[in-house]
C-alpha cells in the first residue's frame, strides 16, 4: 500500500482521529479497486484461456482425422504392393514349375 502522508493543516482541521479514518478509507478504497482489477484480469483470462483451448481441442480433431485419412491411403498402398509382390512371385513359382516339368 502507499503511503499517505496528510500535511499539516489538513491535519489540524481533522485531527487525528479523522486523519486516520480518512487515510483508511482511501487505503479501503484502493484495496477494493486493486480487488476488482484483479478479478475483472482473471475473469478475462479464464475466458480468453477458455477460448484457445478449444481452438485448440478443434485443431486436434481436425489433425486426428487428418492422420486416419492418411494411415487409410498408406493401408490401402501397401496392400496394392503386397499384392503386386506376391503376384509376381506366385507367377515366379509357376514359371519355374512349368520349367521343371517339361
Amino acid at each position: 500500500m502507499p503511503v499517505i502522508a496528510v500535511d499539516k493543516p489538513l491535519r489540524d482541521k481533522l485531527g487525528d482521529d479523522g486523519v486516520t479514518s480518512l487515510v483508511n478509507l482511501i487505503n479501503q478504497a484502493l484495496g477494493e479497486q486493486k480487488n476488482d482489477i484483479i478479478q475483472l484480469v482473471e475473469e478475462t483470462f479464464e475466458r480468453r484461456l477458455s477460448e484457445e483451448l478449444a481452438k485448440l481441442r478443434v485443431e486436434m480433431a481436425e489433425m486426428k482425422s487428418e492422420l486416419r485419412n492418411d494411415m487409410q491411403v498408406t493401408k490401402t498402398e501397401m496392400v496394392r504392393w503386397m499384392s503386386i509382390f506376391w503376384v509376381g512371385q506366385i507367377d515366379v513359382l509357376v514359371g519355374l514349375l512349368l520349367a521343371l516339368v517339361k
